[in-house]
């Protein structure tokens, strides 16, 4: 069995679940209490490409700032 790591993981469940944005932002909140800070600055890297193509995801929620 392959192990995939925590921030792989994760992109894949946000991609599976982003047909709903409720969804999707429960899913950021919990990879937000997760991930190592440096995962973050790359889970957000990957958010920013990712929402350029789904408008209808946008929200306040995906800020990462602290």
């Amino acid at each position: 069995m392959k192990a995939v790591n925590t921030l792989e993981y994760t992109i894949k469940v946000l991609t599976n679940v982003s047909f709903d944005k409720d969804l999707f932002i429960k899913e950021l909140s919990k990879a937000k209490r997760k991930l190592l800070p440096y995962d973050l600055e790359r889970l957000n890297v990957w958010l920013v490409e990712f929402l350029q193509n789904k408008p209808e995801l946008h929200s306040r929620e995906f800020d990462f700032s602290y």
